[in-house]
């Protein structure tokens, strides 16, 4: 089984380790909008070169450890493909910085450590990038959620995807299409996809993509190929809000799935929705809730994509209680490191390599 994704190249960060209130002043005040509490929760945007300044500050922190990994809502869900079902064949299409970026050449030898063959394009500048602080260990005296928090993204997590990276013997094999809402807006990427005869994953990623997705799905009417959406609560709001009624949208060829974080998800499947509680969370707590979604996302596909027939109710619920499960196992390791699987799945630790 052969899958194509095309998406935003990110590289993700996560502080691991002691982080107090003198680094939360020292470094985030000196930032063009400092980290205030009503800003918690949301990312702060911030230029490139200030995102490497808090970089390499809690790299130099005392008892703290600056991990990474590869990130994108695209390709996390091919990584977690790659990762349940060794026999698939995956391959991404993004933008990365230019050569001289440590964090493009990272990127690159990562993606061949998941098996996933990657057609990349280099650009002045930094690869796109979001760093996660976890709120058991930063400052106890901030509001922070007990559940990690994105504090800072560059401006950089939306390069440009030309119209030359995407790989056409790629696309004419591949059995499955996988795009992210983000990237509708642009007119000749969203012709490739109504075009295209494959089976099509359409992931919102974020309310912004949900936008553009819900403009596609309305100009795609009904179809006769395999057609998932994938969406959060808030990102399901966006698509009704838009225009697309997606119980009565399920009845013309389209299957969407929703989550609902611990209150499990959904499915609307012919208009019929079918619900699938959420797994308990671990004993041991949620270490980082990074790309659980997108685990999530790829694991749901790494069942439906053993079935080369029409889906059926039973069918896609099955896909849900394993994606459920394997989301859940997930959050016991810090950022969306899918690798992490095997090893937790065997009592050992492993996690994400150190900046």
């Amino acid at each position: 089984m052969s899958i194509y994704g095309i998406g935003r190249a990110m590289v993700d960060y996560y502080a691991e380790g002691c982080i107090d209130d003198g680094f939360m002043e020292s470094v985030f005040c000196r930032l063009p909008d400092r980290l205030l509490p009503s800003k918690l929760g949301f990312p702060l945007h911030v230029e490139g070169e200030a995102f490497s300044f808090v970089l390499h500050a809690i790299a130099r922190t005392p008892r703290c450890r600056l991990l990474k990994e590869t990130g994108g809502t695209c390709l996390n869900i091919l990584k977690t493909i790659a990762t349940l079902s060794p026999s698939s064949q995956c391959r991404f299409s993004g933008t990365l910085g230019s050569p001289e970026d440590l964090e493009g050449m990272f990127f690159q030898r990562q993606l061949t450590d998941y098996g996933i063959q990657s057609r990349l394009r280099l650009q002045e500048g930094h690869t796109g990038r979001c760093l996660v602080l976890s709120g058991a260990t930063a400052s106890t005296q901030l509001p922070l959620p007990a559940q990690s928090w994105l504090a800072l993204a560059s401006p950089a997590v939306a390069p440009e995807i030309l119209p030359e990276q995407v790989e056409q013997s790629w696309l004419e094999e591949c059995d499955w299409l996988v795009a992210e809402g983000m990237e509708l807006d642009k007119e000749w990427f969203c012709q490739l996809l109504a075009q295209s005869k494959r089976r099509l994953v359409l992931a919102c990623g974020t309310p912004f993509g949900a936008v553009r997705a819900a403009a596609f799905l309305k100009g795609l009417g009904r179809t006769q190929r395999q057609v998932l959406v994938l969406a959060n609560d808030a990102e399901a709001r966006v698509l009704e809000q838009h225009g697309v009624a997606i119980r009565k949208a399920s009845r013309q060829g389209l299957l969407f799935v929703i989550t609902h974080g611990s209150d499990g998800s959904s499915a609307y499947f012919d208009g019929e929705r079918l619900f699938v509680p959420a797994e308990p969370l671990p004993a041991e707590g949620i270490v980082d809730a990074t790309g659980a979604g997108d685990v999530f996302a790829g694991a749901l596909i790494s069942r439906l994509i053993q079935e080369e027939n029409q889906l059926a109710p039973q069918k896609i619920i099955a896909a849900m209680e394993f994606a459920s499960m394997t989301a859940c196992q997930i959050l016991q390791a810090p950022l969306c490191s899918v690798s992490a699987l095997r090893h937790i799945r065997a009592g050992q630790a492993a996690g994400p390599p150190i900046f």
